[in-house]
């Protein structure tokens, strides 16, 4: 087990303490799949740690992170109605000077900030603010980015984050999608893999098809796990850094698509 930390990341903490304090740096951009059992539990959960404590710096005091909604785990709401957000606690907020709005890249609409309270948010885990935010009656039906900002300078902002549904009654459909399995970035094969060998996916393959998710026009698209290789076996995962880079690449492969992707885990996203 030493072995294994040592060659995943000489610079990680060097302590179970110090990586709970830092835990929520990978995780964030998932949402869990804990239906899947396999062995190696306890390693799995070392590695579970280890990526949390790697993604995502300490926010700073000019920046608000954003934890809910986000492009995996995207708000749907109806026009005039009012959504949840999540965001990490840093110094100089101020509990009354809140503003939010919801964006496309044309055009920007003023949303009503409700209520902010000081909160635990993260599933209980962490401090943080947690804002009720009415969306305009006026905001037209697509995927919006919602930017939220405090005292006028400290801004934070979430991209394909807030689905504007004109009615929730109405019939819909979605699209799933499963197994990736992303690796790098450039496919080597018409089908989308990065490797002839292993047949591992590319962000290439994910980008590929927004076009043609967009033009059907879904209420969301599923993915349902296994969207990277990270984590194979005991003794066989990409290491923290590579691990770092593919979660990046599968998120940058989503950037095209203009309906919302939620996101699930499997075995070897984690």
């Amino acid at each position: 087990m030493k072995t294994l930390f040592e060659k995943a990341n000489k610079n990680q903490p060097k302590s179970c303490e110090e990586i709970v304090k830092q835990t929520d740096r990978l995780y964030p951009y998932l949402i869990p799949h804990t239906s899947y059992l396999i062995p190696h539990t306890l390693l799995l959960l070392i590695c579970f740690l280890l990526l949390h404590a790697a993604m995502f710096a300490s926010p700073s005091a000019d920046s608000l992170d954003i934890f809910v909604p986000r492009a995996h785990n995207p708000a749907f709401v109806q026009p005039g109605g009012e959504l949840s957000v999540e965001l990490r606690d840093i110094p100089g907020i101020d509990a009354k000077k809140w503003k939010a709005i919801v964006r496309n890249d044309l055009k920007s609409w003023p949303a009503v900030v409700k209520s902010a309270t000081k909160s635990r948010i993260h599933h209980n885990t962490e401090e943080g603010w947690r804002l009720t935010v009415s969306v305009p009656s006026d905001a037209p039906p697509e995927l919006m980015a919602l930017e939220i900002t405090n005292q006028d300078k400290i801004v934070g902002s979430s991209l394909r984050s807030v689905s504007i549904v004109p009615d929730f009654e109405t019939d819909f459909y979605i699209l799933q999608q499963s197994d990736q399995h992303l690796t790098a970035d450039a496919a080597v094969e018409p089908g989308g893999k990065a490797s002839t060998k292993w047949g591992n996916g590319s962000k290439q393959a994910v980008a590929w098809i927004a076009s043609t998710v967009n033009l059907v026009n879904p209420r969301f698209m599923l993915h349902t796990g296994d969207n990277m290789q990270l984590y194979n076996a005991a003794d066989n995962w990409c290491g923290m850094e590579e691990a770092k880079t593919r979660v990046r690449r599968f998120i940058d492969g989503l950037s095209g698509y203009t309906v919302p992707t939620v996101v699930a885990t499997g075995n070897h996203d984690i």
